[in-house]
């Protein structure tokens, strides 16, 4: 069996290669307003134990570079292929200068002195300076929660991430809390650039063999478009292979030569396009250089609807629930009210952030709600008109939860009337 005493854990990234398979081949991501989902890794036992991880299975490796200085927390949830909650474990260690860095500093083993619990089940034994490890969590649960503090810019940090089911399926990551960021320098982007490996100004390199870069939407459920300014493989044998999702197998073409591309949407259920680049011994060319915009899901339509626990009218939340939440508007110009007819839960441990916006991490707070509570109501202030919530419990008690109603109005405005003293007009 896998646990014995453990619980519980964990944003928006963007990762442009495959997974990486250890340290030195971490593969970099980067934290923004959305989530960020892809495949998991299966078929690949690993029974090594690792900090507080009790092994590693279909392990992962990311590294994070911190751009904005500050504390971080990230969500990682991962599901099979059906959408079912999967268990997902993480251990995650820094800081430090570069890669080489870091994997000479790692070790691939349990705490020592101490043994190193889950973040769950002690949530400020982390950071353990010994040992490099910056957070660690190894329970049941399909969603933890990754804490960076005090993370300086430059900083980096390397995050392994486990399947110990070995199922198929889907891992979502977003940075759900702080006021540190990650840096995208880089790394191909909804609205930036994507350049081959000479950048904006040198020639890609000769004997570059499948160099691959997958480009994620920056909200679930987005489209990737990718549209080329330029282009140039001058040798016959430097290729581009285009794919249609997150793997090579749907091949939507191979280019070379001098002719620009048609631009490129994916059609795939992840929203995702898949470059991969080759180039042969005989001569380079300046590469290409490529713009990469998103298009977001339409919203469904909330105006006039509920909004309830996930237990329903009936029944009660789960344990170690992280759900979030962004209401729109169906009209520009109009704003989300939210109000709540029934509010019910555990007292301080399970807990409602509110936050006036379209996210968690630029929007700020406009409420907490814990407990019992009645006739609560947030209207959204921002240019958005959107209101996101967030709802966190813990692995004890779950209560009935909540009932509200969602509407959408023009904002009121005292702009235009008059104003009289005591005595009226």
């Amino acid at each position: 069996m896998k646990k014995i005493t453990l619980l519980f854990l964990f944003l928006f990234f963007i990762k442009t290669h495959a997974q990486g398979n250890s340290v030195l081949n971490a593969e970099q991501f980067c934290s923004g307003g959305g989530e960020l989902v892809f495949s998991n890794v299966t078929g690949a036992p690993n029974a090594t134990s690792v900090g507080c991880l009790g092994s590693i299975p279909n392990g992962s490796y990311y590294n994070i570079v911190i751009d904005r200085p500050g504390d971080l927390v990230f969500t990682i949830a991962q599901t099979d292929l059906g959408g079912n909650p999967i268990d997902v474990d993480f251990v995650a260690w820094g800081p430090f200068a570069d890669l080489a860095e870091a994997d000479a500093t790692i070790n691939l083993a349990p705490c020592t002195p101490t043994v190193c619990p889950s973040n769950s089940v002690d949530p400020n034994f982390y950071p353990y300076a010994t040992d490099s490890i910056t957070d660690c969590s190894f329970s049941g649960a399909p969603v933890e929660n990754l804490s960076i503090n005090g993370a300086k810019k430059g900083d980096i940090y390397i995050v392994l991430i486990t399947n110990f089911a070995d199922l198929a399926g889907n891992i979502s990551i977003q940075q759900t809390i702080g006021n540190g960021s990650t840096s995208c320098s880089g790394i191909p982007v909804c609205g930036t650039g994507f350049y081959d490996t000479g950048g904006e100004i040198d020639n890609y390199s000769n004997d570059e063999l499948n160099t691959a870069t997958t480009i994620f939407p920056d909200v679930a459920g987005g489209v990737v478009t990718v549209t080329f300014n330029s282009f140039d493989l001058a040798d016959s044998g430097d290729t581009l292979a285009v794919y249609d999702g997150d793997t090579v197998t749907t091949l939507i073409g191979t280019y070379t030569g001098t002719t620009i591309p048609a631009s490129f949407s994916s059609t795939d259920a992840s929203g995702t396009l898949t470059f991969v680049f080759n180039s042969n011994a005989s001569g380079t060319g300046d590469g290409w250089d490529a713009v990469v915009t998103c298009t977001e899901p339409t919203p469904a339509p909330i105006c006039g609807t509920s909004f309830t626990d996930s237990g329903g009218t009936g029944g009660d939340y789960s344990d170690n629930e992280f759900n979030i939440t962004t209401f729109y508007p169906e009209n520009a110009g109009e704003v989300v009210t939210v109000t709540f007819s029934t509010f019910d839960t555990e007292p301080f441990y399970d807990y409602m952030d509110v936050y006036d916006g379209p996210n968690t991490l630029v929007s700020s707070i406009i409420g907490q709600i814990s407990g019992s509570q009645t006739d609560l109501s947030f209207t959204s202030t921002h240019p958005s008109g959107a209101l996101t919530l967030r709802f966190v419990s813990d692995g004890s008690e779950v209560f009935p939860g909540w009932s509200a109603d969602i509407t959408c109005s023009l904002p009121t405005s005292d702009c235009g009337v008059s104003f009289y003293d005591s005595g009226g007009s």
